[in-house]
């Protein structure tokens, strides 16, 4: 048998680099091979960050969080060293992010007992249940990943969480890092506490409930204050530093209608199966056994492993009965709760059914690591986008900075890496500026509104472009098709400013 665990861990070992190397190749050498607005704006704020000593400038229009511990921040400190290359700082800094999240994972569940084989396999279904064609991914691995501090500080919190729990007290070290971790996460907004604070919290109040009825005095009270504390100072955080919350009215009435209509579709809207949908509904089935297992046979040193899936239930329940737009990003723990499940019920069975389990996940992730080579790799076409082409003819045309829609403003501006700077307005009918997610530095007044000023309209777009021409009198130098795009040049900045 050990000769088949090591034949067994070998092979997870390889299909699990494997995928880490694609993701590595991906960030770094394929950075825009799925770009997209709110991306491009992660990637525009390494530069200002850098510009700005590292600190976010006021003239920075953020959107729902302050940057503090993430990938840009990251990114601003390795910009300097790759040349001032902000996409290549970028995928850097989302690499060195995915390696610290698959680190901290591995050393919590070589804490709490589980072997080298099932910590593999969880590593692997957390990479290959998820669609790059969606915002999971570059919620924690590629381009963006906007969460992975989130859960960076879940595992670290977990860690010390088991810790605490073996030694029956909470150290006065544990307690500095984690109070320093819960104001700079609350700085970031709610999304920690959804993912981080309060599902651990949630687990502690459990056990205290299991622990009076069992009339058991022995733990010590500490811990609870402890996890209640840094709880508690991420969420005040988040209050006083402004920073995004979810700030919304209650919808008793209609909650089995949001439920039905939005929530639902949402939760299942985060795995993805692959191609072949069987195999990806095996590894789920199995994860649902692995929990099962878990509860059949708790023990106090697995109480971490529940944390997704309080989390998952915090939201699911926020999302219905309150007004807050739901979005399958706040469902992101199933990832986690596929790849816990999996290492659980490997845990549990040793020989054949472990042997099975381990052969799906080793598909699994061989069918990923083909998908994302040959779609983020092979199939990276970024080179030949419409955006990409329209900002080298500003390059060519010595056009520095522009003006289009949001949707395509800050993507032109990183497929030129920063070469071109396209601003934001709301509609082509409009022409109103829109300063979001951006720096104000880049507009008029600061930026001169006499000379000639692009603007980039997409093909459906043209005819309200064309209706304010006509209704402003505009006098247009020059229009040229670039790609999908149709680029007019005025004489002067006609953008208005409210």
């Amino acid at each position: 048998m050990k000769k088949l665990d090591v034949v067994i861990t070998t092979l997870l070992a390889i299909v699990f680099v494997a995928l880490v190397i694609i993701h590595v190749d991906i960030n770094v050498n394929h950075y825009l091979a799925q770009m997209d607005a709110d991306i491009a704006s992660d990637t525009i704020l390494t530069q200002v960050l850098y510009d700005n000593g590292f600190v976010t400038p006021d003239t920075w229009v953020g959107s729902t969080e302050v940057c503090v511990i993430s990938a840009p921040n990251l990114a601003a400190f390795i910009y300097p060293l790759v040349g001032q290359n902000m996409n290549l700082s970028m995928g850097i800094a989302c690499s060195i992010m995915m390696l610290l999240l698959v680190a901290i994972m591995m050393a919590y569940f070589k804490q709490i007992g589980f072997k080298l084989r099932e910590v593999l396999a969880a590593l692997i279904v957390v990479f290959s249940l998820s669609d790059y064609r969606t915002e999971n991914q570059s919620m924690l691995f590629l381009w963006a990943a906007y969460y992975a501090s989130h859960f960076i500080t879940l595992f670290i919190v977990l860690i010390f969480y088991d810790k605490s729990l073996k030694r029956n007290k909470v150290s006065i070290p544990i307690i500095l890092i984690t109070c320093v971790l819960a104001i700079l996460n609350g700085m970031q907004g709610l999304h920690a506490c959804l993912y981080c604070y309060f599902p651990v919290l949630g687990i502690e109040i459990l056990r205290r409930i299991y622990l009076f009825v069992k009339k058991d005095k022995s733990s010590n009270w500490m811990i609870s204050i402890w996890l209640f504390a840094i709880t508690a100072i991420s969420y005040i955080t988040t209050e006083v530093s402004s920073s995004f919350g979810m700030g919304a009215s209650r919808n008793i009435r209609h909650a089995g209608e949001k439920f039905i209509t939005r929530v639902l579709p949402d939760m299942l809207g985060v795995i993805y199966l692959g191609d072949i949908k069987a195999l990806g509904a095996l590894v789920c089935i199995i994860a649902l056994v692995g929990y099962v297992l878990l509860v059949a046979r708790m023990k106090e040193k697995d109480l971490g492993l529940w944390a997704p899936v309080v989390s998952f239930g915090i939201c699911m329940l926020a999302l219905t009965f309150t007004t807050v737009d739901s979005t399958p990003r706040y469902f992101i723990t199933e990832l986690f709760i596929a790849g816990f499940g999996v290492a659980l019920f490997m845990r549990r069975f040793r020989e054949k059914l472990m042997i099975v389990a381990a052969a799906l996940v080793l598909f699994l992730g061989i069918f990923a690591s083909k998908y994302y080579y040959d779609s983020l790799i092979i199939g990276d076409r970024s080179a030949e986008s419409s955006e990409y082409l329209v900002g080298a003819w500003m390059q060519e045309n010595g056009y520095e900075y522009g003006y289009s829609t949001f949707d395509f403003a800050n993507f032109i501006t990183v497929d030129s890496n920063n070469k071109v700077k396209v601003r934001a307005v709301n509609s082509m009918e409009e022409l109103k500026g829109c300063k979001w997610l951006t720096d104000t530095t880049w507009y008029p007044p600061v930026k001169s509104a006499e000379g000639e000023t692009v603007y980039i309209a997409s093909e459906s777009k043209e005819a309200d472009l064309k209706k304010f021409i006509e209704e402003n009198n505009v006098n247009v130098i020059r229009r040229e098709d670039v790609g999908s795009f149709r680029v007019y040049v005025f004489d002067r900045d006609y953008t208005v400013w409210e």
